[in-house]
């Protein structure tokens, strides 16, 4: 099963559509120090919280590099087959460098 990518180039457009949520799975003291609108849930907390996602049809992951985000990804698109789940590819650091 793959798993989509997004671009960080499309994250400010998706990230204002109410039907999607930017789901930030770093670490408190990495979502401290810059983060995007977005719902924050550790990456060790994501499965016990599943609840949090249910209101969104289309959620978009991420954490710093993008490889967290993908394997998150990976497990929430087999839970929850009837949303569209991505993550955003090369993570914050793209999208840090693709708007500096």
């Amino acid at each position: 099963m793959n798993v989509k990518e997004v671009e960080a180039s499309s994250i400010d457009s998706l990230i204002n559509k109410e039907s999607v949520v930017l789901l930030d799975i770093r670490e408190e003291y990495e979502y401290e120090d810059f983060h995007l609108k977005s719902l924050h849930i550790p990456m060790a907390e994501v499965m016990s919280r599943l609840d949090e996602l249910l209101d969104y049809p289309e959620i978009v992951v991420c954490c710093r590099s993008g490889n967290r985000a993908q394997a998150i990804a990976y497990h929430l698109q087999k839970e929850f087959a009837e949303k569209d789940v991505s993550y955003l590819k090369g993570g914050l650091v793209a999208y840090m460098e693709s708007h500096a």
